[in-house]
């Protein structure tokens, strides 16, 4: 539910912007997006070997919302030169490759599931009760 949500309300966003105010208002509205995004994320409990990844996740994803109501703010200015948005789409783009690189990093790490039980008193992965099964 919260995946559809969020896809729609960023489809709605995806129309061509023809002046600064314009983009100011898209910038606002995709950090609203990141903001649901965020908060429906936060709420998820990521498996143990996962937890580095999955707070990291939630900081790229923070920092691009941080990053977009800069900008938005930036270019909600009645005046704003050409150096001043070149500065907010760099800071824009850094937080996106973070996001892009963060997540990356979150699938990778959910995606490398254990699937036999650990020995030695390590934890062992769920569904799993410490013997192989064949």
């Amino acid at each position: 539910m919260l995946n559809r949500k969020i896809v729609k309300r960023a489809k709605a966003i995806g129309r061509p912007a023809r002046t600064p105010a314009a983009v100011s208002r898209g910038f606002d509205r995709l950090s609203d997006v990141v903001l649901a995004l965020d908060k429906g994320f936060a709420k998820l409990k990521p498996p143990y070997w996962a937890e580095k990844a999955a707070y990291g996740y939630l900081d790229d994803l923070r920092d691009l919302g941080s990053a977009l109501d800069s900008g938005s703010s930036e270019l909600a200015e009645p005046v704003t030169t050409l150096s001043e948005a070149k500065q907010v789409d760099g800071k824009i783009n850094r937080a996106l490759k973070a996001e892009r690189k963060g997540y990356k990093r979150l699938i990778r790490d959910i995606g490398a599931i254990p699937t036999l039980g650990g020995g030695g008193g390590e934890e062992e992965a769920p569904g799993t009760d410490g013997e192989q099964q064949s």
